[in-house]
């Protein structure tokens, strides 16, 4: 719990406007695409749903411990 915490907080601090700025091949910044706002809205509207979510799911490509730097660079709130 505490290492995920750190996780977060790492993610939120040193990360999220970099993330958020970040343009990969000449495609639009992340902050810009049709995914990341679509998980922005739902992360706003239920957090703590879709950080479960994204910590159960298994099909996507991001490592066990690194659900929590992502979810440091979205708009969820440490509780």
């Amino acid at each position: 719990a505490v290492g995920s915490s750190l996780n977060f907080v790492l993610g939120k601090s040193f990360l999220y406007e970099r993330v958020r700025n970040l343009e990969i091949f000449g495609q639009p910044p992340v902050k810009d695409t049709t995914w990341y706002r679509a998980l922005s809205a739902n992360i706003e509207k239920d957090g703590f749903k879709a950080a479960l979510l994204l910590r159960l799911a298994p099909v996507l490509p991001i490592p066990i411990d690194a659900h929590w730097y992502v979810s440091g660079c979205t708009p969820l709130k440490l509780p």
